[in-house]
């Protein structure tokens, strides 16, 4: 049981990944090209408003593919629209932790000694899947983004 390799060449990777709450609560951090929008002019956070509204921003359909039933809205919501929609509007939470994975893989990307584990590109190619590894429906590709935005960072 002693003979395996214990070695360990190099400084280890550490795996990271950031929630949608995080990206959500933090739109200065927006990896390029994505982007977040901009406030309206005259916006204030004690008007009543539940959500935050920005003017602008990555549309969600520039990089996610069209899926029958999930943000086919008119106008087209952008990214950060998507990642506030709740119960019907967004099941499973999909949408949210698609673009929080989608944003954690391009953060991470040339981060020195972290790692998301997964390109954008890779990100994308499950969506349009439609199923996470291993899993067969849309259920088990939000169980997959989820534990991949869940890992933490410090």
């Amino acid at each position: 049981m002693m003979s395996g390799n214990l070695s360990a060449p190099g400084e280890p990777v550490l795996c990271a990944g950031l929630t949608p709450g995080f990206w959500k609560n933090h739109l200065r951090d927006w990896p390029e090209p994505y982007d977040p929008g901009e406030l309206p002019l005259g916006w204030h956070p004690n008007n009543g408003q539940n959500t935050l509204v920005l003017e602008g921003g990555t549309l969600f359909n520039e990089y996610f593919t069209y899926r029958a039933g999930y943000f086919d809205d008119d106008p087209p919501a952008s990214m950060l629209e998507v990642m506030q929609k709740e119960g019907y509007d967004d099941k499973y939470r999909l949408g949210a932790h698609a673009v929080a994975a989608l944003l954690n893989a391009t953060y991470f990307a040339n981060m020195e000694g972290v790692s998301f584990g997964y390109t954008a590109d890779e990100i994308l190619s499950y969506w349009n899947l439609g199923h996470g590894p291993g899993g067969t429906d849309l259920e088990s590709l939000k169980e997959f983004y989820m534990m991949l935005n869940q890992r933490g960072f410090d």
